[in-house]
Formats: structure tokens, C-alpha cells, sequence
């Protein structure tokens, strides 16, 4: 057999195992499901002869089984190497396999006493390593911040930058991410991102260095665009409180005083509760923005009627659906572009099919839709 055919020999194989791995994890899920314990066991020893596939949960779920079957010492091999891969990260692992009934007919094997001190280890090591995020973080949005009609701008740093803004007796957060590109000698595109979640947000998420690896800032570093970021929270956030709405706006202008911004290309848009209040923005007649966008965003507002005739104004409304959403469904969404269109003769409704809700976050191809996403809205006036 030639080098090329091997070749396409070992890549066939390796995507029929793939593809029979998750196959059977289904069987022996739906397996637990039905509580045919002995059944399910059988199918994880199947699935585990695939050793480049097992996922920490899937050996979890394995364990389960075993300890039903009374199989503790099956059951204790499978905890270890899930152990091994990682689990314990978070409290709610720590928490299920050291206090979970299921598991305690396992406390008195000889080998548990080293789950108890290796799921520990991995819990207390992410701690550390979350800790040693959050201070870099903190440095870093400390760092890069320029003080308003600052004459030396020339010294701004690429990165994030964090920001307040009083509102009432409420200091309300945002972020400003400036792209390694950006120069204070040119005027840079600007988009506000307003993001999802507010409604389940008890504060504002400003201090998990998570929200760096949200999407729009690996998108904007590719385009050279400044991102303007608001926080919101469920008490005062971009969806029941009028004053959450018109305080970006003042976000945006404090922003426009300290970067060097092309007031004639500023885009505003979100994903889900923040995609939603894109239209709020867009029917506001005249508005400062160049162009709009919504994900996953439904385009019916807690506030007051959407006064669709204003999406007319030749500033182009892009939004992007997936047929597959569970938040907010597709044919909710469909039926008002549907019925809206002939006013809204700037709205582009689009769709695709893929995991649903968050699939711009999906870690292999969300930056990509999201990029040719933004694209279009920029290259289209």
C-alpha cells in the first residue's frame, strides 16, 4: 500500500473509532438512564478499549455503574484515572466524589484514601492557578488604564483595560480591549459588545480573567478593532432598566475621550440579552452607530415596542440565528423578522445549523463564524 493510501487508511480508522466511541458512551448513557446498570458497565469496558477517547466525565459515569454492580474495585480504577485526567477542578467535582452516597461503599478500599488526597491536590493546584490569574488580571486592567484627557496617550499598552462609570450610586464597570495593531496616529473601528447572561448575573463579572477568552476580543485582534465592553448585572443590566440602556452611551463617549476613535465607524451589537438590546439602539432615531448585530438574540424588548420602521435608516442590521437554539427558538425568532421585514428594510436575518445557543463559544469553529460574521456587517456599507 502507497504512503498516501496508509495515510487515508489510518484517518478512516481513526474516525470510525472516534465515531464508535461516542456511539457507545450514548448505549451506556442511555443505559444509566433506564438504571440497567450491568449493562451500561459492559458497554464502558467496550468503549475503553479506545484509550486516546475516555473523557473524565464518561469515567465518572463508568464508576457509577461499577458501584452498582458492586465492581468496587473496577469502579476504583476508573475514579483514579478520572482523577488522573484532572477531576476535582471545581468544588461541585471535589464535592461529588468525596460526599456522594454512591461512593461510599468505596471509603474503605485501600486505593481511596489516595483518590481522597490526589482530588484534593488537583482542586487546591486549580485554586492556586485561578488565584495567580485573577492577580494578573488585576495588574493588567490596572496597568493599561489612561486617565481621562490624558495629554500622553502615546503610552497606551495593548491589552485590557478596565473602567468605571457612576451611575446613580452604582459604579458600573466596563472594559476597553485595544488590539496589539492600534495607534493613536490613525482612527480605529470601535465596536460595543454587550454580552449574554445578564438576567442570571448577580454582579458584575469583571474580576474573572475568564472574560478574556470571550470570542469578540480574538476576533477584534484579527480586524485591528477596539472593543468596548459594558458589564450588567440583573438589577441593572440591558434588560429591564432604561438607565443600564442609556448608560452605554456614556460609556461610549468617555471612551471616545481617551482613544483614538473613527466616530463614523462605531458598530454596537451582543450576544442573546445584549443582541436583544441591539435593537433598542438601532430604533433609536438618529443613533451614532454605523451598524448592529445580534446572536442569538431574540428581537422582542422588556422595555417598551420595538419601533421596527426606525431599522430603515440605511445603517444595516445583521443578526444570526441557529435553527438549534433552545434559549431563545428559531421559529420565535423567525416569525417577527417575518412579519417586521417590510419595516425593517435594514434588518439581515440569517441562520445557521449547529449546537445551538452559545455556538459562537464552540471551541472549534465559534471564533470562525463569529469573524465572517462581523465581516459582512463591516464590509457591507
Amino acid at each position: 500500500m502507497s504512503t498516501k493510501l496508509l495515510s487515508i487508511a489510518m484517518l478512516i480508522s481513526n474516525f470510525t473509532l472516534a465515531q464508535s466511541y461516542n456511539d457507545l458512551i450514548k448505549q451506556a448513557s442511555d443505559a444509566l438512564q433506564t438504571e440497567d446498570y450491568q449493562n451500561a458497565y459492559s458497554i464502558f469496558l467496550k468503549a475503553f478499549q479506545d484509550n486516546s477517547s475516555i473523557g473524565i466525565y464518561d469515567l465518572t459515569s463508568a464508576a457509577f455503574s461499577a458501584t452498582k454492580i458492586n465492581d468496587k474495585a473496577q469502579a476504583i480504577i476508573w475514579l483514579e484515572l478520572s482523577v488522573e485526567k484532572g477531576l476535582g477542578k471545581n468544588k461541585e467535582e471535589l464535592e461529588y466524589i468525596l460526599n456522594d452516597s454512591i461512593y461510599s461503599s468505596l471509603h474503605h478500599e485501600i486505593r481511596w484514601k489516595n483518590i481522597v488526597i490526589n482530588i484534593n491536590s488537583n482542586y487546591l493546584k486549580e485554586q492556586q492557578k485561578l488565584k495567580a490569574d485573577s492577580m494578573k488580571w488585576a495588574n493588567e486592567l490596572k496597568r493599561n488604564r489612561i486617565k481621562i484627557n490624558n495629554p500622553t496617550n502615546n503610552s497606551i499598552e495593548p491589552g485590557f483595560a478596565l473602567y468605571f462609570i457612576k451611575v446613580d450610586n452604582i459604579e458600573v464597570p466596563y472594559l476597553v480591549f485595544i488590539p496589539s495593531a492600534y495607534s493613536t496616529s490613525n482612527k480605529t473601528k470601535a465596536i460595543v459588545f454587550l454580552h449574554g447572561g445578564v438576567v442570571n448575573a448577580d454582579s458584575f463579572n469583571y474580576k474573572n480573567p475568564e472574560i478574556a477568552k470571550e470570542p469578540i476580543f480574538e476576533v477584534a485582534e484579527s480586524l485591528n478593532i477596539l472593543i468596548i465592553y459594558p458589564f450588567a448585572k440583573k438589577d441593572f443590566g440591558w434588560v429591564n432598566q432604561v438607565k443600564a440602556f442609556e448608560n452605554v452611551l456614556g460609556i461610549i463617549r468617555n471612551v471616545q475621550n481617551i482613544y483614538s476613535i473613527d466616530e463614523s465607524q462605531i458598530y454596537l451589537g451582543g450576544m442573546s440579552n445584549g443582541g436583544t438590546a441591539a435593537f433598542w439602539y438601532a430604533s433609536k432615531k438618529p443613533n451614532i452607530f454605523k451598524g448592529f448585530y445580534a446572536i442569538s438574540a431574540i428581537p422582542k424588548l422588556n422595555i417598551g415596542e420595538i419601533n421596527f420602521n426606525n431599522l430603515s435608516q440605511g445603517k444595516p442590521f445583521y443578526s444570526l440565528h441557529d435553527r438549534n437554539d433552545q434559549v431563545f427558538k428559531f421559529e420565535d425568532v423567525e416569525s417577527i423578522y417575518l412579519k417586521e421585514r417590510s419595516k425593517a428594510k435594514d434588518w439581515y436575518f440569517e441562520s445557521i445549523s449547529d449546537i445551538g445557543h452559545g455556538f459562537i463559544y464552540k471551541p472549534d469553529h465559534g471564533n470562525r463564524i463569529l469573524e465572517e460574521f462581523i465581516l459582512k456587517m463591516l464590509k457591507s456599507n
